[in-house]
């Protein structure tokens, strides 16, 4: 598997030694493990690329020990021997020209069907079905035609996002798919993709650059399957018997009514054409239903997950302004005395957590600054004051999936009850490290008393150090660990507005 130094990617790459074409070649993640191998295995095997024939080989040579192993327990039961080869005498020259051998493959789908299965997919995408089913109301069309039996529809677009049809080979498949994406909270995108691989199932995907527009500028029909992948071409038999499906899910759509219930049993037969030129019937019956029961528990399913994280507050990052100077530090007794007499803004702890400090011990509390310009400062405190002020403040995980960063985030509940991002700390950054240190021996001392203030004056002589001057507002504010805001670890995602 040669890796390309750009991307970080490996190509996998499987030739007939007798022959010296390559059956199939395939580029995934570096990380994606011997599970992509096989899936490419299968794949030239079955659907080989270029010239060669469906074939099962007696023998296949590979060039790594661990892989050698791995293909030998995949493939016990198929009779190929797999057997270790330090050299592999085509992969360097196949490797050479594998540009070129991309870019003469066959196109995705075949010849015969390609026009007629455009056509179809165009005449449903003017029925609109993803405006009257969401991805939980499952439609089964059965149509019987070679190895294809009974497929069940899940229609995507209904948040004018993508726009498509998903043909799952049977319902296990779909549900099970399903289960795997909910019952896992956090997932890398390479486990992701792997668990993206598992669908047994068509697809049809409209591309289109804005949502609404007259017609797609182009369609993408393919396969996914646990051991072969995903591929993104279609062999007669299966373009064939997507012509019928799609030409008979038209006119369901345009036979039914725009409010249309899957909750209830609904069952309708439609007589479409035979695709296959001079075949025998003419016509292909092919029934259309519903499945209540499963649409039904796919909904509840839906709404307690959207219940759940609607109950989770959203954590807003922009309430400090751009280009804040972030300080952690800690403030003497003294000087906190002085600040909520000076302050123009003062807010004192909330009820239950006052304090008489004339009875504490004289110990510093750890305090956050905001130092931007006078006119931030203003604007942020008044939107603080809209806010209900600030009530309690704590330290969180954070984790970005994307970038493999890991944080502490510091977070702000406001009176609302709403989570706002003040800053975040990279814990592999030791200054960082050595801030928050302090900062939580200190809060110890205080006994969870910590203090916010803004202030103006960045641009000035006094950066980082504001002077009496420069504070516009002061707040006391109890901290408090993430459990209290029922805070979990949190991960970097983007929502769309």
């Amino acid at each position: 598997m040669p890796e390309s130094e750009e991307d970080g990617r490996d190509c996998i790459l499987w030739i007939d030694g007798n022959q010296g074409y390559v059956r199939s070649v395939d580029m995934v993640a570096a990380d994606s493990g011997y599970d992509a191998v096989a899936r490419s295995l299968l794949q030239a095997i079955e659907h080989p690329q270029g010239p060669a024939e469906p074939g099962r080989p007696q023998r296949i040579v590979v060039n790594d020990r661990e892989l050698q192993f791995f293909l030998r327990g995949v493939l016990q039961d198929l009779d190929i021997d797999v057997v270790y080869g330090a050299k592999l005498p085509w992969v360097d020259e196949i490797f050479d020209h594998l540009i070129s051998h991309i870019s003469t493959s066959l196109p995705a789908l075949p010849e015969a069907y390609g026009k007629t299965l455009c056509d179809k997919a165009l005449a449903l995408w003017h029925q609109a079905p993803w405006y009257r089913l969401s991805e939980q109301d499952l439609l089964a069309v059965e149509v019987y035609r070679g190895d294809v039996e009974t497929l069940y529809i899940s229609i995507l677009g209904m948040a004018d996002v993508d726009y498509g049809l998903l043909f799952y080979r049977s319902l296990d498949s779909l549900l099970q798919f399903r289960e795997r994406v909910l019952s896992c909270d956090r997932m890398s995108p390479q486990e992701m993709q792997q668990v993206f691989l598992t669908q047994d199932c068509f697809f049809l995907n409209y591309g289109v650059e804005r949502p609404r527009q007259p017609e797609p500028d182009d369609y993408e029909f393919g396969s996914i399957h646990p051991l072969e992948g995903m591929r993104h071409e279609l062999d007669e038999a299966e373009a064939s018997a997507l012509i019928v499906v799609l030409d008979a899910l038209q006119r369901f759509f345009q036979k039914t009514p725009d409010t249309l219930d899957v909750l209830a049993p609904l069952e309708k037969t439609f007589r479409v054409p035979n695709p296959i030129a001079g075949a025998s019937p003419k016509q292909c019956a092919v029934k259309i239903k519903s499945l209540p029961e499963v649409s039904a528990s796919l909904m509840a399913e839906t709404d307690e997950i959207l219940d759940e994280a609607i109950s989770i507050p959203m954590l807003h990052d922009d309430l400090v302004p751009d280009g804040s100077l972030i300080l952690l530090t800690k403030l003497s007794s003294e000087r906190l005395n002085q600040l909520q007499t000076a302050s123009p803004y003062y807010q004192a702890l909330a009820q239950g957590q006052e304090t008489d400090r004339s009875s504490q011990s004289k110990a510093a509390w750890p305090v956050v600054i905001i130092q931007t310009s006078r006119p931030k400062a203003t604007a942020l405190i008044q939107r603080i004051q809209t806010f209900g002020g600030i009530k309690a403040m704590c330290f969180n995980p954070g984790h970005d999936p994307f970038n493999q960063l890991t944080f502490q985030l510091g977070i702000w509940q406001t009176g609302d009850r709403n989570l706002h991002l003040f800053h975040e700390y990279d814990v592999n950054d030791e200054q960082h490290r050595k801030a928050l240190d302090k900062w939580h021996k200190q809060q110890i001392k205080s006994q969870g008393h910590c203090g916010i203030m803004i202030a103006g004056g960045v641009t000035g002589r006094n950066r980082g150090n504001p002077q009496s001057k420069d504070i516009l507002a002061f707040l006391e504010v109890g901290f408090c660990t993430p459990d209290v805001l029922n805070l979990e670890p949190l991960v970097l995602s983007y929502s769309i507005e």
